[in-house]
């Protein structure tokens, strides 16, 4: 009998974006070899599980947003991937959006209707909302359109956190 590789999911269950996440490894696992796969309950920005320490598994997958998790994670020296933008550990493989299609979609959109005053509104507190308007001016400046690019800000005028979570997550 093969044995079946033990795999850590340390990503959300709380949105949708987490979950999709969760479906390309079901998506993925369906297609491959099958995994015995550790998956904790957690909202965004959770505490490392108590089990990580001490689990003797073959990797892991995790949405490193903190400081927290960062370490739990390094400190098991098993395979690691990061499906976070915030890039708390840079050392280890990361998949992320392709955040240049994403803008390349929205402004070709908008382009087709004929616009040519386009605006882009993003959160200056996450990596993957600058990245995306980044590349959403360029495309714009590419097709001869103006381009603005606001950065929202939170209401009150204060910051928000999602506890546990530095800003720049994605």
């Amino acid at each position: 009998m093969i044995r079946r590789p033990e795999i850590a999911l340390l990503i959300e269950t709380s949105n949708a974006y987490a979950r999709g996440l969760l479906d390309g490894v079901i998506d993925y696992v369906r297609q491959h070899q099958a995994w015995s796969i550790n998956l904790p309950e957690q909202e965004r920005g959770a505490r490392p599980p108590n089990w990580l320490a001490r689990w003797r598994g073959d990797g892991i997958i995790a949405r490193i947003e903190n400081e927290q998790i960062a370490r739990a994670v390094t400190k098991t020296k098993l395979p690691a991937v990061d499906v976070s933008a915030a890039r708390q550990v840079p050392d280890i493989p990361w998949v992320e959006t392709d955040n240049q299609a994403i803008a390349r979609l929205a402004a070709e959109h908008l382009l087709r209707r004929g616009f040519k005053n386009l605006a882009y509104c993003g959160d200056p507190g996450y990596n993957w909302s600058v990245w995306r308007g980044q590349h959403f001016k360029q495309i714009a400046g590419e097709a001869g359109c103006e381009c603005e690019v606001y950065e929202s800000i939170p209401r009150g005028g204060g910051t928000y956190r999602i506890p546990g979570t530095e800003r720049n997550d994605g």
